[in-house]
């Protein structure tokens, strides 16, 4: 996949994400983050959805959007970039040329910890702006380990099946080039997830 395709195709997939997505976070933030002061329980997600309509209106849903799709937006295209990129790069070391599946896994894994040192920061902003607190660029990478384990495994697994799978798909799919790349993401990300 050359570079510039990659790279699009990753910022594509993180702009539709987030703006799908995004509401359902906002309910989500406000559900765990807030309790009802009556009986100090949690307040279920209707509830809550509820309540910042009433109160705040539509457009509350989309609160913290603005580093959420940026950040979505480099997250999901940094992993394609630095994936296609280092590639070649790993395939030419030694052990690695009799290993395919090894350097699409450790590519795919470089490319997850890129997207962890992007994807930190844009949730922590995402997380304080959604539940109306200022941001602090002192805590800008808290849960930034766990965050890299996550990823660097799940986009290493991505990869390594993406590839492994190359050729099923290509007999599958035959000319249907779209539809390969379909199976593969789609198939290849719900089971590395």
């Amino acid at each position: 996949m050359p570079l510039l395709e990659s790279t699009v195709a990753g910022a594509a997939y993180g702009l539709s994400a987030v703006v799908l997505s995004h509401p359902f976070d906002t309910i989500k933030t406000r559900q765990q983050t807030e309790q009802t002061t009556k009986t100090r329980q949690q307040r279920g997600g209707m509830a809550v959805l509820v309540q910042l309509l009433r109160n705040e209106g539509p457009w509350a849903l989309y609160k913290g959007f603005g580093p959420a799709a940026a950040g979505s937006i480099l997250f999901r295209a940094v992993p394609f970039t630095v994936y296609t990129h280092a590639r070649p790069r790993v395939a030419s070391l030694p052990w690695f040329t009799d290993h395919p599946l090894a350097v699409s896994t450790v590519s795919g894994m470089m490319g997850g910890a890129a997207r962890s040192l992007l994807e930190c920061p844009a949730e922590v902003a995402k997380v304080r702006w959604q539940i109306n607190r200022r941001v602090q660029v002192a805590g800008l990478y808290t849960g930034v380990s766990i965050t890299m384990a996550r990823n660097v495994s799940v986009i290493g697994l991505f990869w390594c099946l993406f590839e492994g799978t190359a050729r099923w798909r290509k007999r599958v799919c035959g000319e249907w080039h779209g539809l390969s790349a379909f199976i593969g993401g789609a198939g290849c990300s719900t089971l590395a997830w």
